[in-house]
């Protein structure tokens, strides 16, 4: 696992000669413009195709002239989609869907495809032993196919759910799921290890109950997805994409229960586009397990203290000590969690009753082993995380902060943030009020 950044396509690697190709490419090019599309399929088809060959002989000709990779791989895109929109797409479809929404939904689809792309394009670069102009082709059929199927898929929702703007949302929903778990698989086998993951995943070839700066959770599962998958890129990241689902479908399961279907299904979308949960989930760090941990507390919480669930409980003690195996930094969560049994005059009653104490017992005997290495390794990890970290000289600045809250949120989200606390900090109730 080569962890170094490498150009994928070499420009100074020899191509075969292009004018036969072009020729070829010339004549079916004429062919498909005098064809016509008489229906959507056939259009589908003839701009699947059309956009292949236009992909194609455009990328291999940038690279061919000394254009950057990068440029060549999105202008040749752009060009080649565009071409196939209006030549088949757009006179096919605007009959029956205004010309408008037309638009702006093959943008849309042009930027999932694109995102796909990418990653297509990394993966046959970087793991197999392709050359050049055979990496650009296969980028440009997975490309093409990938536009068709989803132009498919996206006809298919809008004629079968006519009327009906309830199903096509829940329809549109599950097709961005379900693209977005197909963007993941593709970028965990795309790109090399970076620096963090291959140091991670050193641990994994070390198993110990603990180590000098996280605890142990990150190489287990490197651990156990290497086993399974081999030492591949894809089998010390799927830990991430397994710790990803846990999460959604916690927080997903926490929305519902608290404000309705509606707002599970925003959630779904939310912790599967959102950049923070889509990195947690194609890079293992220790992020990852800590995120569907600490979604997991938050949901048996919510059962336990919004809804007396006195089982839940021991969810929630299960998955706090999960999270310490993960990092420690969900200790936090025990902080909060006792001031909000402090604050909240409901929920008092639980200092009388067994339950959190059983909790915190599961806890502490699923965080046992890493206690017992650092009591055998001078409480190294303890220290290294606590006062080492505490002498160093602090430092915030606001506008860091907001900038990586932008980024890691987006402006969507980071604005749904800020109205949130706004509410609760003004006593509005309606953003924050629990389902009926």
């Amino acid at each position: 696992m080569n962890i170094t950044e490498q150009s994928p396509l070499p420009r100074k690697r020899s191509c075969p000669s292009l004018h036969p190709v072009l020729s070829y490419f010339r004549t079916i090019v004429v062919t498909l413009l005098r064809s016509g599309a008489d229906r959507p399929a056939g259009a589908l088809e003839r701009a699947a195709l059309l956009q292949f060959v236009c992909d194609t002989v455009l990328f291999l000709s940038m690279l061919r002239a000394g254009v950057g990779l990068v440029t060549a791989h999105l202008s040749a895109f752009a060009l080649a989609a565009g071409a196939a929109y209006i030549f088949f797409i757009r006179q096919s479809f605007s009959g029956s869907i205004r010309r408008r929404h037309l638009d702006v939904d093959f943008a849309g689809g042009a930027l999932l495809v694109l995102f796909l792309r990418g990653g297509v394009l990394a993966a046959f670069a970087q793991q197999t032993p392709m050359p050049p102009w055979m990496t650009v082709t296969a980028t440009a059929l997975v490309t093409a196919c990938a536009s068709a199927g989803l132009s498919s898929l996206w006809y298919g929702i809008w004629r079968r759910t006519r009327g009906s703007a309830s199903r096509r949302r829940r329809a549109t929903l599950l097709l961005l799921v379900v693209y977005l778990i197909t963007l993941r698989l593709v970028y965990i086998i795309s790109p090399n290890l970076i620096s963090e993951e291959a140091y991670y995943w050193n641990y994994s070839q070390h198993l110990a109950l603990g180590y000098l700066d996280h605890p142990p959770m990150v190489a287990w599962l490197i651990h156990a997805g290497t086993l399974l998958f081999g030492q591949t890129a894809f089998g010390v990241r799927i830990g991430a994409v397994a710790a990803w689902i846990a999460a959604a479908g916690f927080a997903v399961a926490l929305a519902r229960d608290l404000l309705g279907r509606i707002a599970g299904a925003g959630t779904l979308l939310a912790v599967s586009a959102l950049p923070f949960f889509f990195g947690a989930s194609c890079l293992l760090m220790p992020d990852a397990p800590l995120t569907a941990c600490w979604a997991g507390a938050l949901f048996f919480l919510e059962r336990a203290l919004l809804r007396g669930h006195a089982w839940a409980w021991l969810g929630a003690g299960l998955c706090l000590g999960a999270g310490m195996l993960s990092k420690y930094t969900i200790a936090l969560l025990v902080l909060g969690t006792a001031l909000f049994l402090v604050a909240d005059p409901g929920s008092r009653r639980w200092w009388r009753r067994p339950q959190p104490y059983l909790a915190a017992l599961a806890a502490a005997i699923l965080f046992s082993p890493v206690v017992y290495w650092n009591a055998t390794h001078g409480w190294a990890s303890f220290v290294f995380q606590t006062s080492r970290r505490l002498t160093a000289d602090p430092q915030f600045s606001l506008h860091v902060l907001l900038g990586e809250a932008l980024i890691l949120l987006t402006p969507a989200g980071l604005a749904g943030a800020m109205a949130i606390c706004y509410s609760t900090v003004a006593g509005i109730p309606s953003l924050f009020r629990l389902k009926s």
